[in-house]
Formats: C-alpha cells, structure tokens, sequence
C-alpha cells in the first residue's frame, strides 16, 4: 500500500476505533471517518477500485458524492499525493456537471489549475482555467462567479506570459481585464476590488519590461504599491516581492540607482514574512545598482549574500565570480580578484568538460 494511503488509513482506523485525534475528530464531523468505516474500510477496498466506484452511480444516493470527493482531494493534496488528489477533484468535477451544476464548475477547474500551475505543468494550467473561464454563464454572473472569472482570466494571461506569447496581445487581454475590473468593482468589495487591480498591475510591470518599457512599467508599478500601503490590502507575499522585484528592475534599466535600491529593500523586506523566497535577483539589482554609485563595499556585500542562492546554477555563479573579481578589483584587492578570475576559469572548464 502507498505510504499516502497508509496515512489515510492510519486516520481511519483512529476514528473507526474511537480514539479521535483533532485530525480524525475533523474528518468525523465532515461525515468521513462513518463513510469509510462502512463503504471502504470494512470492505477493503484499495484506492482504485475506490475511485473506480466513486466515479460510477452505484449507491450514489447514500452519500454525498460531492462533499466526499471534494473532502478526500484535500486529505491527499495536503499529504501531496497530486495524482490522487487531482483524480478525486475531476471526479467531483464530473459529477457536478452531471447533476448540472455547471455554475460551480468554474471554481473546481480553478482549483485544478492552480494545482497544476504549483507542480509546474503549465499547460495543463492553462487548459483548466480556459475550460473554467467556458463554463461561466456571462450574462447571468453572481458576485460569487464573477470574482471567480476575474481570478481567473488574471490566472490565465499569467500563464500565457509563462508560454510563448505575443507580448502585443498580451497588453491588449491586459488591458481589456483591467477595465472589467475597473467597470465591476462596484459588484465586489473595496478591498477584493484593489488587491484584483494590484495582480493585473502586476502584470503589466512585467509585460512592459519584456518589451523594454520601463517608464510605463514604473507608472503602473507605483499604482500598485500606492494602492498596496493605502489600503493594507492582503496580498500573498510572494505576488509583492514579485511586483517589488520587477519595479527594482526598471528603475536599475531607467539609471534610478537610488528607487531601485529603495524598491530592492523592500523586496528584501518581505523575507521575514516568507523565508523560501527566490530573492537572488533582487540581490542582482542591489548589486548593481551600489555598482553604478561606486559603493562597492555595498555591492560586495549583497554579491556575497546572492552567492548563497545560486543553487547549483552554473549562469548565476559566472555571473558571481565575475561581479566579485571586478568589485575588489576596483578596491584594489587584487589578489581577491585573482582568486575569483581563477574560480571563474575552473567553473569555464568544468562546463566545458562536461559538454
């Protein structure tokens, strides 16, 4: 048996024996730990065969398929068992569908985008989230499905900025968003309104960088942080350093040394928050930006602190070695900047032996 089954089963028997743990008390009162005792537990049923019968009609009016599918897709999501997890939300997905409840549908396929968005798998991303953006009745929106659809048509143009696109008519699909939300913001909350328009800027910063136009990157930009002090909006900490980190960069691009610093700590900021942020090219910015005001104490500084996130990439330690050599060069520490020539030289061999 899996080990992610093993630890289902572990929950189970706890509750099939009555020793209840928050975790299985929890399940229990969601009418899991009754179910599985009776339909999976006494029967001893493996996990296909489960899904295999989950997935049909037999019994279906002795258990609320939805709820089931829907609980059990978490357990394994949070055990990360996606396979699994994923295999559970479709079949809940196809049993809304069936029983036409399509108007809920577009939060599932957003749930399995954004699963598969997590595992990397871009494509499948996207084709949810299209099939979810589908199944919205436009005409006749809740509030409900109309933050869904923006949410989503957001998750959507982020996806296809990830796979080859045309920058062109990304802009346009952004800007056509950003006026829907404009025009529906009286239909949702201020707040939910605002932190919306903070993801959509967000990727305008980014696709006005690609384009290398960094002035229309800084106005928006600075939308986005105003509205993000003015109105304390709660916003995942990894969209604020992605949108900080993209503003430090235009500003290092527009010769601002000064904001892109300033933007740059900011970033650096958010660190206490989330400790897994990918902060490596913020420090980059640091670097160069201290470079360009010939602070090279700074500079060296955060080039040492970026050497400790270049995680085995060869580009990002060449790029290292190089802005080390050069900055205790200009100090005039020239045998630390032989050092790292010679570090930089190996590194150059080792690849080439490699290939």
């Amino acid at each position: 048996m899996e080990v992610i089954e093993e630890k289902l089963w572990s929950i189970l028997k706890l509750t099939h024996n009555g020793e209840l743990n928050p975790v299985s008390m929890e399940y229990l009162k969601q009418g899991l730990g009754g179910f599985f005792a009776k339909y999976v537990y006494d029967r001893d049923l493996n996990f296909v065969q489960f899904t295999k019968w989950l997935g049909s009609d037999i019994e279906y009016e002795r258990v609320d398929i939805l709820v089931l599918a829907e609980n059990l897709s978490k357990i394994y999501h949070l055990h990360r068992d996606f396979e699994s997890a994923v295999l559970l939300r479709k079949i809940k997905l196809k049993k809304m569908l069936s029983d036409g409840k399509s108007e809920k549908a577009s939060l599932e396929y957003y749930i399995l985008a954004n699963w598969f968005f997590e595992k990397g798998n871009f494509k499948e991303a996207l084709q949810n989230i299209t099939l979810g953006i589908k199944s919205i009745d436009t005409k006749n929106l809740t509030k409900e499905n109309l933050k869904v659809l923006i949410e989503s048509m957001i998750m959507k143009e982020q996806l296809n900025m990830l796979l080859p696109h045309d920058t062109k008519l990304i802009s346009d699909n952004l800007e056509k968003l950003l006026r829907l939300v404009i025009e529906r913001s009286m239909h949702i909350s201020t707040k939910d309104s605002n932190s919306l328009k903070v993801r959509v800027y967000a990727l305008i910063v980014s696709n006005n960088i690609e384009k290398k136009e960094y002035t229309k990157a800084i106005l928006v930009g600075n939308k986005a942080i105003e509205l993000i002090d003015k109105e304390d909006l709660n916003l995942k900490t990894m969209l604020k350093y992605y949108l900080f980190e993209k503003l430090s960069y235009a500003y290092l691009f527009e010769k601002n040394h000064e904001k892109a610093i300033e933007i740059s700590r900011k970033a650096l900021g958010l660190k206490e928050q989330l400790i897994t942020l990918p902060v490596y090219s913020v420090l980059v910015i640091l670097v160069e930006s201290y470079l360009a005001q010939k602070e090279y104490d700074e500079a060296l500084r955060y080039a040492h602190e970026a050497n400790s996130y270049v995680n085995n990439s060869v580009d990002k330690l060449e790029y290292i070695y190089e802005i080390l050599s050069k900055l205790y060069s200009y100090k005039g520490d020239n045998k630390i900047a032989k050092e790292y020539q010679d570090k930089l030289k190996h590194l150059a061999e080792g690849v080439k032996h490699i290939v």
